[in-house]
């Protein structure tokens, strides 16, 4: 199988320094631990989960994939074929997937 580059950057910004916690340390704290625990980050649209998890991608360096929901979703079932490999893999805009049995069966067995 041949596998295609999705072209999706992190942006330059989205590092934990210019992430403004306010209430969400904790959230922050966990974020930066090196833990293998999956860590759900879930709020209201426009409060930093994007941000968030781009900057745990930005932290680990090559060892990780990001890969936004949003974008994909003409994606098949089988795109997050491999990704279970990456130290670290986070996954963005998991509610774009609702309802769709395939890419969220997909996204559920790249997190086991």
């Amino acid at each position: 199988m041949k596998q295609l580059a999705l072209g999706v950057r992190l942006r330059a910004d989205a590092v934990f320094e210019s992430f403004a916690p306010g209430q969400n340390s904790e959230v922050l704290t966990a974020l930066r631990s090196a833990n293998a625990t999956p860590v759900w980050v879930w709020g209201a649209h426009g409060c930093g989960k994007t941000h968030l998890l781009q900057a745990v991608c930005a932290a680990a360096g090559d060892t990780a994939a990001y890969f936004p929901l949003d974008r994909s979703l003409a994606l098949p079932p089988d795109a997050l074929a491999g990704f279970e490999r990456s130290h670290v893999l986070c996954i963005d805009d998991v509610d774009g997937i609702a309802g769709r049995s395939g890419l969220g069966a997909s996204a559920v067995w790249a997190l086991q």
